[in-house]
């Protein structure tokens, strides 16, 4: 199996991910390779790939797709297992439920487990809300069987049927997973989602930084997401200058949602958090009811310059 990582100015997360993934149980019969996939950074993200052992490849483009094309490329494992660099598998036993996972779903196309919050940050209640606002399906409570979607920050899937998907599209920087899992679907291929399978995700812990990514993550929803599900009851989505009269609905319809679920997983999280959960919620609608199109990758040091 090969365990891919985009690595992008990622410094500061990386080594408690390494040190994790090189502590993990290795499973009999089976070959483990770690991939960094170095993109060109501000911070010492090559030096922390170096100093864990792990194999590195470069990426000379921007944003995650093309680092996980990369990787996924560069890969010899028969399974593909991608990871975020501010992510971290809960216990020790990581590699060897994903193996046991393929080989007891013999015909399986994809899996993925729970995205829990840093055990760090449950005493700041903007992170609390920023990963409730993402990651409130992905909870610790959920049940083992068939998802309709897993995000790339804790997404495996055989390197054969990648190759059949031809990929991520690199032209997406927000919702590829979403992406790459229509095409997937539209393969009748189901991803099954696994309780052992669980990583913590560092969030963000200031306002500005969860504002902005809720809003770059809501731009591209109602094309990329509203659309292609072929079935929505927001009017207006092929007229972007009106679309915007919807944004009441769709705060309330991800609040409701959010709210429903996550009262039954963390009341205590969700109370502590709820001012920025609900700020964060609709610094999101607001990307969905006005942004227009995918946001731009973090342009590479050296095109910055230019």
């Amino acid at each position: 199996m090969s365990i891919i990582i985009p690595a992008r100015d990622a410094a500061k997360t990386l080594p408690k991910l390494l040190q994790s993934l090189n502590a993990q149980i290795r499973p009999d019969g089976w070959q483990v390779e770690i991939i960094g996939v170095y993109t060109e950074s501000e911070d010492a993200t090559l030096d922390v790939l170096k100093a864990a052992g792990v194999r590195i490849v470069t990426c000379p483009r921007p944003g995650p797709s093309a680092a996980r094309n990369i990787g996924a490329g560069a890969a010899q494992g028969a399974v593909l297992y991608f990871l975020d660099a501010d992510a971290c598998p809960v216990g020790d036993r990581f590699f060897l439920n994903i193996a046991e996972m393929a080989e007891r779903h013999g015909r399986f196309s994809a899996f993925g487990g729970p995205i829990l919050l840093d055990p760090g940050q449950r005493r700041n209640p903007i992170a609390v809300g920023d990963h409730i606002a993402c990651w409130y399906i992905w909870h610790e409570k959920r049940t083992a069987g068939p998802i309709d979607f897993q995000p790339t920050a804790n997404f495996g899937i055989t390197r054969r049927l990648f190759v059949r998907l031809g990929g991520f599209n690199e032209k997406l920087t927000v919702l590829e997973d979403f992406d790459l899992q229509v095409r997937l679907r539209q393969m009748r291929r189901q991803i099954i989602s696994d309780p052992r399978l669980a990583i913590t995700h560092r969030a963000r812990g200031g306002l500005f930084r969860s504002w902005r990514h809720s809003w770059h993550w809501g731009l591209p929803v109602r094309d990329s997401f509203y659309k292609r599900i072929g079935r929505t009851r927001y009017p207006y989505l092929d007229r972007p200058d009106l679309f915007w009269v919807n944004l009441p609905r769709i705060f309330f319809d991800r609040t409701k949602i959010v709210w429903r679920i996550y009262r039954r997983v963390s009341p205590r999280q969700l109370w502590f958090s709820l001012p920025f959960l609900l700020a964060t919620i609709f610094a999101w609608s607001l990307g969905v009811s006005f942004g227009r199109g995918q946001p731009k990758p973090k342009p590479l040091p050296a095109q910055a310059a230019r």
